[in-house]
């Protein structure tokens, strides 16, 4: 998880490596999709975000892929994922 992003209350919420496979959109989606409904924090974002986007891009140091799970968050939700889950 990192820091806030360039939009205000938009941020990466789950970031994870993905092999060289034919299809990362499907793969991609089935891993989200499961992290959405097993952990704490994709519950969250999966219940209060107001938009989830996901971005796939080529892994600079292997084959295969980056993505990146982005939620846009009100302000009152922003303040409360911030300090549930990226404080530790």
């Amino acid at each position: 998880m990192t820091a806030l992003t360039s939009h205000q209350n938009n941020i990466c919420v789950h970031r994870f490596t993905l092999g060289d496979v034919e299809d990362p959109e499907i793969y991609s989606d089935t891993h989200i999709w499961d992290w959405m409904e097993s952990d704490p924090a994709g519950q969250f974002c999966k219940n209060n975000s107001k938009q989830l986007m996901r971005k796939i891009s080529q892994d600079d140091f292997g084959y295969g892929y980056q993505v990146e799970v982005f939620a846009e968050f009100g302000e009152k939700e922003m303040t409360f994922y911030g300090l549930k889950y990226l404080t530790k």
